[in-house]
């Protein structure tokens, strides 16, 4: 319960239930995927709660993650 983010992998069909576990855990998905349509995409603005990294970057320097986790404000994270 002390975690910020939780990294959401892709699943079998491109996206999982542990979105809505992180969601549940009070963290901010990341979500790691590329092309990936999420359930309700054109209702829910997914920006708005969560973070998106193209899985096909992460693959190639994973260290991305971290980088772009370290540059999210205090304020961005409040918002999310």
């Amino acid at each position: 319960r002390n975690s910020q983010f939780c990294l959401i992998p892709p699943g079998v069909v491109g996206w999982s239930p542990r979105l809505c576990d992180a969601i549940y855990a009070g963290c901010i998905p990341v979500l790691i995927s590329h092309d990936t349509v999420f359930p309700f995409e054109r209702l829910i603005d997914y920006s708005k709660f969560s973070i998106r990294l193209d899985s096909l970057i992460v693959v190639k320097d994973p260290s991305i993650v971290e980088k772009k986790l370290r540059s999210i404000s205090n304020k961005e994270k409040d918002s999310l």
